[in-house]
């Protein structure tokens, strides 16, 4: 019998190779649950440790009902399939939390109908041990295997439940709910600046001599919406207005900001708290001027 389907599918299977000509299918065969053949009247009939009732279901193209016998198999041996190996699960807490990491590392497809629905309990790491035991009822199944728990084995499928996006966003427009700054100035260069940006200190807020001067150099460079918008000496603008804003860091490019590697000095800005247009932080790049001498 297959290990890798489902278990009733799994008979059916068995049935219709050993008669050749039979196409009994989980939908057009009804089975009842097994029943073990020792303490029957079938004890001395067979050397089978298990019969089932099988009946044609509704609408199916024959009709009736048979006994069929059959042996179950021993949950025990597991161990012939794969080496002994310790089982990797993540945040489990009952058996049937396990199966799908049993089907990963083992290749055997078992269900809530196979094996009950014992509790795990685990140490403060992960570790652990568990005995899955057949149900009464399971189809195929007999016994009891023994695993070992180890940390790890987090199956993507159990945790990615929505896999369907709605795609990904344009940047916005919309400066007063949305954060665009990044990208609004990824594109300038304040090279021009660069004397005067790199006497601004990180970790404060700009001096108003300051603000005017990197308002002048936003208008000068500015293709966007606010090109002449910026400000820098009104205390009380509440939008495009550099006047209060804090320098965030200014100094060589890092990859801790998602800046434009291509040149070699970043100003980072972000507006006074009472701006609410644009939103965001502002990324002012800018390098040092080009050496007609260098060859890099």
């Amino acid at each position: 019998m297959s290990i890798f389907i489902d278990p009733k599918q799994s008979l059916m299977d068995y049935i219709n190779a050993a008669n050749g000509v039979t196409r009994f299918t989980v939908l057009n065969t009804a089975l009842s649950a097994p029943q073990p053949v020792a303490g029957t009247w079938r004890e001395g009939t067979t050397t089978k440790n298990t019969f089932v009732k099988a009946t044609a279901a509704p609408g199916a193209d024959f009709k009736g009902k048979t006994y069929l016998m059959y042996d179950r198999l021993q949950l025990g041996d597991f161990r012939h399939f794969r080496p002994v190996r310790p089982l990797p699960c993540y945040q489990v807490e009952s058996v049937h939390d396990i199966l799908s990491n049993i089907l990963y590392y083992y290749a055997i497809k078992l269900g809530p109908d196979d094996v009950e629905d014992d509790p795990i309990t685990l140490d403060g790491e992960g570790n652990g041990t568990i005995t899955v035991r057949a149900k009464a009822g399971a189809l195929i199944w007999l016994g009891s295997v023994t695993f070992d728990i180890v940390p790890g084995g987090a199956l993507i499928d159990d945790y990615l439940n929505s896999t369907t996006l709605n795609g990904l966003n344009y940047p916005v427009d919309d400066f007063t709910t949305q954060t665009s700054a990044l990208i609004y100035t990824y594109g300038y260069d304040f090279s021009l600046y660069r004397d005067q940006f790199l006497l601004i200190d990180d970790g404060g807020v700009i001096t108003q001599p300051q603000a005017a001067l990197i308002a002048g150099a936003l208008k000068s460079l500015d293709k966007g919406v606010g090109a002449a918008l910026w400000v820098g000496v009104d205390a009380t603008a509440t939008v495009w207005n550099l006047f209060g804003a804090t320098c965030v860091y200014n100094g060589l490019n890092s990859l801790e900001y998602a800046s434009n590697t291509a040149y070699k000095y970043i100003l980072v800005l972000e507006l006074a708290g009472a701006v609410t247009k644009p939103s965001g932080r502002f990324i002012l790049h800018y390098n040092d001027p080009e050496d007609p001498n260098a060859i890099t």
